[in-house]
């Protein structure tokens, strides 16, 4: 999966340098909020994007999500019990409360026909196991309605030079015999551990604990926090969305 997200990174480059030579088939745009917003703090990361494509058509299926965070913020997910995708298979509950490390939704098109219908999917996150060597979180989401919609995707967090980047590829989602896969046009998720309640064993004993989660640097350079996302599809096309939190004031 890391050699995927690498050729997309390695696309979107020369996207960059093709600037205004052709126009992607779909476009994003990222939304971030930390909360709290306190230099040094622990805090929970918010983060949604949304992706449409031109004259209200159907995007394409998204296929890889490459969301890179500011220098000196992370998700410290030690200490957290961990959740296979196995484990999955008959819902969340499968996955260890003590796991669990963020929530929202997904909003997902489905073509029946002529018909596009919407979706929202629940999602739930959880600390995954090791990959590669990489800490990873592991996103789960299901919807009923208009089709029974289950998507499993690991996220490996990845450090970096410039921060440390959480890289998927997300399975196409099918619909109909010989109709288009169900487009991802939406999703938001937490990021944290301040909004829920963890234990562990010590001795005999359970006891509650609050691992460190993510964290907000303690210094915020000249114009904000800065985020970034990359996006692949299944029609070979790519985007990208940047997104800014303004410093503690």
């Amino acid at each position: 999966m890391l050699a995927r997200v690498g050729a997309l990174i390695g696309a979107l480059a020369v996207c960059a340098c093709l600037a205004g030579a052709a126009q992607a088939a779909q476009s994003a745009n990222l939304h971030v909020s930390l909360s709290p917003d306190r230099l040094g703090a622990s805090t929970t990361i918010t983060f949604a994007f949304q992706i449409t494509a031109p004259d209200h058509a159907l995007p394409a299926a998204l296929t890889l999500l490459d969301v890179r965070l500011p220098p000196g913020m992370g998700v410290d997910t030690s200490g957290l019990a961990t959740c296979a995708p196995s484990a999955l298979a008959h819902g969340p509950q499968g996955c260890s409360p003590g796991s669990q490390v963020g929530s929202g939704s997904v909003d997902v098109k489905v073509p029946l026909g002529n018909v596009i219908r919407p979706e929202i999917a629940a999602l739930t996150v959880f600390n995954g196991r090791r990959k590669g060597g990489h800490n990873t979180l592991l996103f789960y989401a299901v919807g009923r309605l208009p089709i029974a919609t289950q998507l499993v995707f690991t996220g490996v967090i990845v450090p970096g030079p410039s921060g440390e980047s959480i890289e998927a590829a997300i399975p196409l989602i099918p619909t109909l015999p010989e109709a288009p896969d169900a487009a991802i046009v939406a999703m938001r998720s937490t990021l944290g551990t301040r909004q829920l309640t963890y234990y562990r064993t010590v001795g005999h004993r359970r006891v509650r604990f609050t691992p460190k989660g993510a964290t907000v640097p303690a210094r915020c350079p000249a114009g904000g926090f800065p985020f970034s996302a990359a996006f692949g599809f299944n029609d070979a096309t790519t985007a990208t969305a940047a997104a800014t939190v303004g410093c503690p004031r």
